[in-house]
């Protein structure tokens, strides 16, 4: 790709790679390389996508985290740059709960794995949180309250280590932006370190004067 006569560079802020059930990081990477792919942010899966056992103690979410910095780590071998974002999907906190886990046993795993992530931005693993956040599907509005709970948490961990958050939220619109926009000003966040996957066109200009990083996907046909 190119724009008056200069190559464009392709990056990607959000993407996942399955080294046990898809094409994983090594071929991604040359794919992307072949469009004219420079940088990539590879984020945590879910547990289960991994062959992993979602709860218990938290040693399938620190495989799930190692594969992510490892698939980050092959594709920079790639001549490709790439970062790792670790965190738990708030599907794997809704996964306790229809398995019967309490609200305070959800709380508390899933607080732990987000410090889990933090130790990851600490020791130069990882750059980010995420993804964390809220069910993209409706739920009752006390797992609302559950999610934004964990919402904020992981908001005042990544604050204490620096990190970038990546967001996982329900598509509302002006509301949903306006919620994300008010709790990172509750906590303090520096500006543009959280970013709005999935922003829909309508929040774009709200979030982004509002210190918050948009980000648009783009469909397997171009399409946004």
């Amino acid at each position: 790709m190119a724009m008056q006569g200069r190559e464009l560079p392709l990056c990607d802020n959000h993407a996942h790679t399955n080294p046990v059930i898809g094409m994983g990081p090594r071929e991604l990477a040359r794919r992307f390389k072949r469009e004219g792919g420079r940088f990539i942010v590879i984020v945590a899966l879910l547990t289960w996508s991994l062959g992993l056992t979602p709860g218990g103690d938290l040693d399938s979410v620190r495989r799930m985290y190692d594969i992510t910095v490892e698939s980050a780590r092959i594709i920079n071998e790639e001549g490709v740059k790439s970062v790792a974002v670790v965190g738990l999907h708030p599907a794997e906190g809704y996964e306790l709960l229809r398995r019967g886990w309490s609200r305070e046993e959800v709380l508390d795993f899933m607080r732990r794995g987000i410090d889990l992530a933090a130790e990851y931005v600490r020791e130069g693993k990882a750059v980010g949180i995420g993804e964390v956040g809220r069910p993209h599907w409706e739920v009752p509005g006390d797992v609302t309250n559950l999610f934004n709970e964990l919402l904020e948490y992981a908001f005042g961990v990544a604050k204490d280590v620096n990190a970038i958050v990546h967001l996982h939220l329900e598509r509302n619109g002006i509301d949903t932006a306006l919620s994300i926009i008010n709790m990172v000003k509750r906590v303090g966040n520096r500006p543009y370190s959280v970013i709005m996957h999935h922003a829909e066109p309508v929040t774009i200009d709200m979030a982004s004067n509002n210190g918050i990083m948009p980000s648009i996907p783009m469909g397997r046909r171009g399409r946004v």
